[in-house]
């Protein structure tokens, strides 16, 4: 049988395959299939241009994350065949860092010896910072606080202490007391002055009474002034007397030489380093009349 080819025809841009044959006048090579030339690939029974590959070298994630920006790619083969989109991080959306593949929100805090919070009334503001965050973004303000000193606070310092500058530090020795912050010497005796006033319209030249004192602790009056009479509008004389002791005037309800006296008595109980003047009024129908006594610092 006489060799002949297989196929006649091809598409465009391919070409002949070829195969040995061999019959009585000899060996032949005949035309028996067809193939797209180079740079062209079969599709639909013709050959196609081939399409440039694209494996979109670097996008490695299938999706864009979360709060990140991204760009992407279309995978392409030389075959024109699509592989999908692909992805790459190009950074995070503000308020965001990246984590590997990932955007997480800053977390700022303060650094060590600074406070979110502004100083109380207590405290002293000794400077500020920023707000970091391990990304090394910055957003707020740190503040940096000290206690404040007891004289910041009006006090005075006392063994470590706050105390008021009305108070003595530690307490005061015995025989003294503290006044405004200062230990002084106690005062334990006084010079108290009795004066006894008449009022200007008092007809009689003649008057008696008693003035008593009593020590502190004790339940005997003594006389200090003896009963007596006195001519004249007023009367003043000075004694000195203890702290706590008690002093006790007397004086008549009724005067100008009465065969009868009833006495009644006013009485004052000195305090602790007070200095007062203290007014009685006789009793008995003679509201105007004044027994005084005037406790006098020495």
């Amino acid at each position: 049988v006489a060799c002949t080819h297989k196929i006649t025809s091809k598409p465009a841009n391919s070409s002949y395959t070829y195969s040995s044959c061999n019959d009585g006048s000899g060996s032949h090579q005949i035309q028996t299939g067809w193939k797209c030339n180079t740079g062209y690939h079969e599709k639909n029974g013709g050959c196609e241009k081939d399409c440039i590959a694209n494996t979109c070298s670097g996008y490695t994630l299938a999706t864009c994350p979360a709060h990140a920006n991204c760009t992407s790619c279309s995978k392409q083969t030389t075959g024109c065949t699509g592989g999908g989109t692909v992805f790459k991080m190009t950074g995070c959306q503000s308020g965001y860092h990246q984590s590997g593949n990932s955007c997480v929100a800053h977390s700022y805090s303060c650094p060590s010896g600074y406070q979110a919070s502004t100083c109380s009334s207590s405290q002293v503001q000794t400077g500020t910072t920023s707000k970091k965050c391990s990304c090394g973004a910055t957003s707020g303000t740190c503040y940096a606080c000290r206690a404040k000193t007891c004289e910041e606070q009006g006090k005075k310092t006392c063994n470590g202490s706050c105390i008021s500058k009305t108070q003595c530090c530690g307490g005061c020795p015995s025989g003294k007391k503290c006044s405004n912050g200062t230990c002084i010497a106690e005062i334990t005796e006084g010079t108290v002055t009795v004066e006894v006033v008449f009022p200007y319209d008092f007809t009689c030249t003649i008057m008696e009474y008693t003035i008593d004192y009593k020590e502190p602790g004790s339940s005997i009056y003594n006389i200090m002034f003896p009963r007596g009479t006195v001519s004249g509008k007023t009367v003043s004389s000075q004694y000195k007397v203890k702290l706590g002791g008690e002093l006790r005037v007397l004086a008549p309800s009724r005067f100008c030489n009465s065969a009868t006296y009833v006495y009644s008595y006013s009485t004052w109980n000195p305090s602790k380093n007070s200095y007062n003047t203290l007014y009685f009024n006789v009793p008995k129908g003679y509201q105007s009349q004044i027994l005084r006594i005037m406790y006098q610092k020495q």
